[in-house]
């Protein structure tokens, strides 16, 4: 390519049953004690029809629940803690979020008052109670709901230590607790104590989990019987909490899961999520170190991965926290590290052609990034920065265009970024200026034609720094290039600030004038400037403000200096 080519129901109203009938109909839509009641009605209406069921419960006197009522309570409590209408959010002033909750409570209160009165240990059970809890992971209120589902679970578990069997917490007693808590780490609202509660809330979790752990252990409660659910819930709170100590933490849960599965706790073998809360963990980590550490991690689950049944496979979730701890640390060989992970990920997924270790644009715009952040002076395998990214993009392309993996299309970022790894060649000689602003040209051409990608305002302005700092001043190929990138960037409504001041960079004082005309920065033709995100227009606009006030300020103090006594 060259430069010129370039059906109605009855309302609330009409659901008005005697309570027997209407606990017959509910009883006809559940079968075992763990189903859920469903109504068969539109979201809303289901909602008001276990209203209309929950308010004929809570209306019948002290001692005078049927045995069927006595059924049906729980699972009318289950149906509100899973609260299938409220997926979307009522838009209404008046709705109050937490009525599911409350009804449940109001249920469990009323199941409570029932045992009191009777005597019937079974009327406040097991079941009922994880529904309440179940309410309370789910109701969104952060810590609050934490801690009264923590509050809860705590008074089930003495009063089963007291004799009450009907109230033994089981394992998805302990399980809703602490997703109640995974979801406070992160769900909080605090913009200055974020990191603290995130931390505090994956503490509280862990420490559920170990109790669940010793009550087990001790022969205290069979029932508390921990799985691998209830590890991966708590290593995703600690993940979300980012704190320092997060991935060792996270390490010695994986190896705490290890040892309770030797020992005969088959429901607690790791699986491969757990290893990648791990990886995640490391990938998050700002310690020196983390990423080689998260690619050892990645090698031990490749071996633990040709054992025999093992259910360990390393997945695309594993590659991509290993390839991103190493394109975003800040060693020497960083950029090698994740090119070499991306590697042996490009080399599994031939091998047999698994989705599950596919890569996609997003890991090989990562490692191409990784390269261009590389001083120039470095070589790898004898290439330099600009050509391992190159390199790295002709297989993705070839990836996408001869093997048709969907996933790894390359976009504008990756060819901008081997555009920006070839314009820090900048300070070389001569002749490797030349060469690199011949990849750097080949790609911005390449990105100009494809049928896959298109060039942004990054790009435009990426490719004009590339002429700029490349190219010799005031030679007539600076002069010609810069100007058909501008004209072409102007064409497809890229010019942005990043544009304009590259331009101006890269062209002649006379060029730069001839151009804009009458325009400024700050007059811009629409045509000129649609496509550039309004957030890139603000950010510059805010920059150049904290510019002048910052030589407003410089120049008062100038002046002040000079001031002349009498």
């Amino acid at each position: 390519m060259s430069w010129r080519s370039v059906p109605p129901m009855a309302g609330p109203g009409r659901l008005q049953l005697s309570a027997g009938l209407l606990i017959c109909t509910a009883l006809l839509f559940v079968g075992p004690s763990h189903a859920y009641i469903n109504s068969g009605l539109p979201a809303q209406r289901h909602r008001a029809w276990l209203e209309d069921m929950t308010g004929q419960i809570l209306a019948t006197s002290v001692g005078d629940l049927t045995p069927e009522m006595l059924e049906a309570a729980p699972q009318v409590m289950s149906a509100w803690a899973d609260n299938p209408f409220d997926a979307q959010p009522s838009k209404s002033p008046t709705t109050n979020k937490n009525a599911p909750t409350m009804a449940v409570e109001r249920l469990m209160k009323r199941l409570v008052a029932e045992q009191t009165a009777t005597g019937n240990a079974d009327a406040a059970n097991t079941y009922a109670y994880n529904a309440l809890l179940h309410g309370w992971a789910r109701s969104g209120e952060g810590e609050y709901a934490a801690q009264r589902a923590e509050q809860i679970l705590i008074e089930m578990q003495d009063r089963f230590a007291a004799g009450n069997a009907s109230v033994q917490p089981n394992t998805a007693s302990f399980r809703s607790v602490l997703l109640a808590w995974e979801r406070a780490s992160s769900s909080s609202t605090s913009t200055t104590n974020k990191h603290h509660d995130a931390t505090h809330a994956a503490q509280r979790g862990q420490r559920i989990l170990e109790w669940m752990v010793s009550l087990h252990e001790a022969d205290v409660n069979e029932l508390a019987k921990p799985t691998s659910e209830c590890f991966d819930i708590v290593m995703k709170a600690w993940c979300q909490s980012n704190h320092a100590d997060a991935p060792k933490i996270v390490e010695q849960l994986l190896v705490r899961m290890e040892q309770l599965y030797r020992e005969g706790n088959a429901e607690v073998q790791p699986q491969t999520r757990h290893y990648n809360h791990v990886l995640r963990a490391w990938q998050q980590s700002k310690q020196k170190g983390s990423a080689r550490r998260a690619e050892e991690i990645l090698e031990h689950m490749n071996k633990l991965s040709s054992l025999d049944d093992s259910p360990i496979q390393p997945n695309f979730d594993s590659y991509n926290a290993c390839i991103t701890a190493w394109a975003t640390s800040d060693e020497n060989c960083s950029a090698r590290k994740a090119e070499s992970v991306l590697r042996k990920m490009e080399s599994t997924y031939k091998d047999n052609h698994s989705k599950d270790v596919q890569p996609d644009a997003v890991m090989y715009n990562l490692v191409i990034d990784a390269w261009a952040k590389v001083s120039s002076h470095a070589k790898t395998n004898g290439r330099l920065p600009y050509e391992s990214a190159r390199k790295i993009l002709d297989r993705q392309i070839d990836l996408y265009e001869q093997q048709g993996t969907i996933k790894c299309r390359p976009d504008a970022y990756g060819y901008t970024s081997v555009i920006k790894a070839c314009e820090s060649m900048a300070v070389r000689s001569k002749r490797q200026r030349e060469k690199a602003f011949k990849v750097a040209e080949r790609t911005f051409l390449e990105l100009c034609s494809s049928d896959h990608a298109a060039p942004n305002h990054v790009a435009y302005g990426t490719m004009l720094k590339a002429c700029a700092h490349l190219l010799a001043p005031g030679s007539k190929q600076r002069e010609q290039i810069s100007r058909l990138v501008f004209d072409k960037a102007c064409r497809d409504g890229c010019v942005g600030a990043m544009v304009l001041n590259r331009f101006r960079e890269a062209a002649s004082s006379d060029s730069y004038k001839e151009v804009m005309g009458d325009f400024n920065k700050n007059s811009l033709p629409y045509d000129w400037t649609f496509r550039v995100p309004k957030s890139d227009q603000a950010l510059h606009r805010r920059k150049r403000k904290k510019k002048s006030a910052v030589q407003k300020k410089l120049l008062s103090k100038i002046n002040k200096k000079t001031d002349l006594k009498p």
